[in-house]
């Protein structure tokens, strides 16, 4: 996630919406869509980073509503490392709030994605 958020500022669209490095092409994208031709149920979070990153909220929601979202609780989750290894308390992946954000991360991620799927 470390290296989404950070590539996310470098990053940028290509031709055909793409993401490229440089004018470089980076690729397929998400490999699952190219092999499968089907959305993953996180398509769309790389370039929602990206439009974030460009300053971009319209578009960031756009992508993926959920782009956002993972964006501010992963800096919250940063901070939070932080803060414990600086207090010298239990990690913040121990505790139950993580698991919760995690888990109901992952629940929405799947319902946006089977209410795109359903509604195209």
């Amino acid at each position: 996630m470390s290296v989404l958020l950070a590539s996310s500022l470098v990053v940028d669209f290509g031709p055909g919406e793409d993401l490229s490095l440089a004018g470089k092409d980076l690729g397929p994208g998400c490999l699952s869509r190219h092999l499968t031709g089907m959305e993953c149920p996180f398509c769309g979070i790389s370039h929602s980073l990206v439009a974030l990153a460009d300053g971009n909220i319209t578009a960031s929601f756009a992508y993926h509503p959920l782009g956002p979202v993972i964006a501010l609780l992963y800096l919250a989750f940063i901070t939070a490392v932080v803060a414990t290894f600086r207090r010298r308390t239990d990690p913040v992946i121990e505790s139950r709030t993580f698991s919760v954000l995690c888990g109901s991360l992952v629940f929405a991620s799947l319902v946006f994605w089977g209410a795109r799927t359903v509604l195209g």
